[in-house]
């Protein structure tokens, strides 16, 4: 779980970003073996690049159409139900993006092309091996549990949740830098556990 929330997603992060190589199939195949353990390749680039990034801290961001819930919840149950909410969010980005992508052929209100990235081969592949070659389901708990727990407060603390006035900004990139923070710039502790993403 450590090792999928930290290099895994790091390696899916950047090959997601085109930044392994300047060879397109490298950074395909870091994408794809990043995200492996998780889920199909594809349910990340959806998520993260076109959704998250086109729509940082906004309505259509896949990353925030949840905080509503958590508005709800009294405090002492926002604690209670973080071993939840970790698990939850690998489930959330591996099984569920599964339903997305296949059936539902929408990510965050953003349709899915199946011609695109091999998506339908690629989740029948994830599927197979996972299915017949993959642990337990306690075995899959225990380790989005783990790695959920490390990926989400490493994640989200780098992605500070900043809504400004969307209407005061006339221009997208405007929007997107006042939506961003930077922490830690000098920390390689930080850099590393955040993934990277300690300047926005």
């Amino acid at each position: 779980g450590f090792i999928m929330a930290t290099v895994g997603t790091r390696l899916a992060h950047e090959g997601g970003h085109y930044q392994l190589s300047n060879k397109e199939w490298v950074n395909r195949l870091g994408l794809f073996l990043g995200y492996f353990l998780t889920g199909p390749s594809m349910a990340w680039h959806y998520r993260h690049v076109i959704s998250h990034h086109a729509h940082t801290n906004q309505e259509e961001d896949v990353d925030v159409q949840y905080i509503w819930i958590a508005d709800l919840l009294p405090a002492w149950l926002k604690i209670l139900s973080l071993p939840a909410v970790f698990a939850g969010a690998l489930v959330e980005i591996g099984l569920k993006a599964i339903v997305d992508l296949a059936v539902l052929r929408s990510v965050g209100g953003h349709r899915v092309d199946w011609r695109i990235g091999m998506v339908l081969p690629e989740i029948a592949v994830w599927l197979l091996v996972h299915w017949f070659a993959g642990p337990s389901v306690w075995c899959y708990l225990s380790m989005w549990l783990v790695a959920g727990t490390v990926f989400v407060p490493c994640s989200q603390v780098a992605h500070a949740i900043l809504y400004p006035d969307n209407l005061k900004y006339t221009s997208w990139a405007k929007l997107q830098i006042a939506e961003s923070c930077d922490f830690a710039t000098d920390s390689d502790f930080w850099y590393h556990m955040a993934f990277g993403l300690t300047t926005q």
